[in-house]
């Protein structure tokens, strides 16, 4: 019913609770165990117990499974559920039982149910029932006058048979419609009326019924199987595909014992079109049936990707942390601390690529990505991979062959995202190569068109476990890993390659790779890339034309504002610390809030013009930076409403950006600060000098 795996939680129970409320028939959850207490039961139960609301329902039952029953039926009822539940593969019940309406009146509903075991909740049962009680009445009657039971019967059934005597399969066609304009007409009815049962059961079957049905309706209306399955129960029905009008409809037919004269065995045979009851009921039960996959999907899909990103993520933290302490134990050694800071630096940048990703997964569905093209060159490229992985593969004890031949080393691309993609390549080759084997990054220019355009091969050799021929067809596949088994652990990836994919892709190039099981693989990356034409001297005018990575603030302290005074709002003490002392660098006096309530107090008791600008975190205590914003601007003091507000916040979607705006901010800064990007907002608000 519901899919092995299916995992009830807060979030897949909205989903059924909204589902099941659609629902035209009776739906509800209880649980297995305790005082049996519903999850969740929706308004069509309701309206079959009588109550207006789910107030008045657990008022009735108590919001219990046990109180929907009728008390002298509980004991019989649960038992029969648990037997049923025991003896069917896929965990079924199917009961009827009497409940109390909130009138007093007694009722018969019919109960599918289901048994799953949840890590949330335990064991459930997941339960469609029906209003029976007309059913009942009418299999129940004490009436057996054998027309009038007949003719009863008749107007619910398209067709009805009577077989009167089941020893000599005498029987009577008591409804047959079979006017020509009828669809639901059958063979003529004096063949049928001078027929044995099994006959006529035969001729219907092979004329009217499905062909992928007939074999089996042929065993279900054997005449002994019938006799034995009413010694059983009291009535049962088959439901089966037929052909009518060139179309397959589902039809149900309706058999019940019926006691005749002398002591014979008759039985009642009701054809009924149930198609419309049918196909709603299975649209029904596909639509929870693809709810709890997706579900269960996005819960594998999440569970993977974090296992997946574990590695990515602690790679650059171990560069930073690594090189943090080496930094810290030389102190005393320039050089040695440069070096040190300046590959701190590559990890973060590659660290808040890789959370900026992360939580930006509509970019990784949809293959859209930002590219920034600037001057690059390969040989650096190529150093700093090797710069960050240096660790781990001294760690593992690998061997670390690099290798650069291009004639033109300047080229005009995406530091950041070729980076991106040649650092997932080499950090698999690390991890999947045993200890003590051998790496190979080697980057080419294997040609430039007249326009200027050149050709970049990106090789990534190991020695490690390869993969397999059924890995390879599914390597891009997000979040696919391979499997271990008991022949090797194959080398796989996560997101991380259909990150580089795509990435590849919309750059223009192409990624193949060639692995043997056992003996390791190559990746080989080939990119189209601009070459660089030779650039000018950059003057002071030049100080925020490009991102210096060895002086990332020597645009800010060229700056010189004139001791103009910002209001600083910020919450975190370290990164006033940090905004303050950058600030200060370009001769700019700042004032602190530590949350949006008090920038709106020294805001409205400073002089007209006193603050210059101001930079407004947006999560803080107390007041967060929009509200505060906004009460800035309905401030009745001179400056409100035209100081220039910028956000400067850890929020950095666009949808942050939009609600800044919003909120009557002049600009947003995504934290971690851009530099550069600091320097021309400060430029664009501020005057100089």
């Amino acid at each position: 019913m519901f899919g092995t795996g299916f995992e009830l939680n807060d979030s897949t129970l909205r989903v059924v609770e909204s589902l099941g409320s659609m629902m035209p028939g009776g739906f509800f959850i209880y649980k297995a165990t305790g005082n049996e207490e519903l999850i969740f039961a929706n308004h069509v139960v309701f309206s079959i117990f009588g109550c207006e609301d789910r107030h008045e329902f657990e008022e009735l039952t108590g919001n219990t499974f046990g109180g929907m029953l009728f008390p002298e039926d509980y004991e019989a009822i649960t038992h029969s559920i648990n037997d049923q539940i025991a003896s069917s593969e896929d965990d079924m019940d199917a009961v009827e039982y009497r409940i109390v309406r909130k009138d007093g009146q007694i009722r018969w509903v019919e109960d599918y149910g289901h048994f799953v075991q949840t890590e949330a909740y335990g064991g459930l049962y997941y339960v469609f029932i029906t209003d029976i009680t007309e059913k009942r009445m009418r299999m129940e009657s004490d009436n057996r006058v054998r027309l009038a039971v007949i003719e009863a019967l008749s107007k619910a059934y398209h067709t009805l048979w009577l077989i009167n005597d089941v020893e000599t399969e005498r029987y009577s066609l008591y409804r047959g419609d079979i006017s020509d304009t009828n669809p639901y007409a059958v063979p003529v009815e004096g063949v049928f009326n001078s027929l044995r049962y099994s006959d006529s059961k035969d001729h219907y079957i092979d004329s009217l019924v499905a062909p992928q049905d007939r074999a089996r309706m042929h065993e279900e209306l054997e005449l002994s199987n019938i006799v034995r399955r009413l010694k059983e129960e009291p009535q049962y029905f088959i439901q089966y595909l037929r052909i009518l009008d060139g179309e397959e409809r589902y039809f149900r037919v309706e058999l019940a014992k019926v006691d005749m004269p002398d002591g014979k065995m008759g039985v009642v045979c009701g054809f009924k079109d149930v198609d419309d009851e049918v196909r709603r009921e299975m649209s029904t039960r596909q639509a929870l049936r693809d709810a709890v996959s997706a579900a269960n999907v996005s819960n594998r899909a999440k569970s993977d990707f974090l296992a997946s990103m574990s590695h990515d993520l602690r790679t650059p933290l171990n560069g930073i942390v690594g090189m943090t302490a080496l930094a810290q134990a030389n102190l005393e050694h320039v050089d040695r601390l440069e070096d040190c800071l300046a590959k701190i630096a590559d990890s973060s940048e590659h660290l808040l690529r890789l959370v900026n990703e992360i939580l930006d997964m509509n970019k990784i569905e949809l293959g859209k990505m930002d590219f920034v093209v600037d001057e690059m060159s390969i040989t650096e490229l190529v150093d700093g991979l090797c710069a960050i992985t240096k660790d781990e593969v001294d760690v593992r004890g690998h061997s670390l062959d690099m290798r650069v031949d291009v004639t033109n080393d300047k080229v005009v691309g995406d530091h950041t995202r070729l980076q991106e993609v040649l650092l997932n390549l080499l950090e698999n080759a690390i991890e999947f190569t045993p200890d003590g084997g051998s790496i190979r990054l080697e980057a080419h220019e294997t040609g430039t068109t007249t326009s200027g355009v050149g050709t970049y091969e990106f090789v990534v050799q190991d020695s490690g476990i390869g993969m397999t021929e059924e890995f390879l067809e599914r390597l891009y596949e997000p979040f696919s890993r391979a499997e271990e088994g008991a022949s090797a652990t194959v080398q796989g990836a996560g997101l991380g390659l259909t990150i580089a994919n795509n990435i590849v892709h919309m750059m223009g190039g192409t990624i193949h790779v060639q692995s043997t099981l056992g003996k390791g693989s190559t990746f080989t990356v080939t990119v189209p890339l601009e070459v660089a034409t030779p650039k000018k001297e950059l003057g002071s005018d030049d100080a925020l034309a490009t991102q210096d990575h060895d002086e990332p603030l020597k645009g800010i302290d060229e700056l010189d504002f004139g001791g103009h005074r910002i209001l600083l709002v910020e919450d975190n003490e370290l990164n006033a610390e940090i905004a303050t002392s950058i600030l200060e660098m370009a001769n700019l006096s700042v004032d602190r809030a530590k949350d949006g309530m008090e920038a709106v107090r020294m805001f409205e008791a400073a002089e007209p013009g006193y603050y210059a600008l101001v930079l407004m975190d947006i999560r803080m205590p107390r007041m967060n930076g929009h509200e505060a914003t906004r009460r800035i601007r309905r401030l009745g003091v001179p400056g409100a409403q035209t100081v220039p507000i910028v956000a400067l916040s850890a929020n950095a979607f666009e949808e942050d950006k939009q609600n800044s705006r919003r909120a009557g901010m002049n600009g947003h800064i995504a934290k971690p600060v851009d530099f550069d990007e600091l320097a021309a907002v400060l430029q664009e608000w501020i005057p100089e000098g």
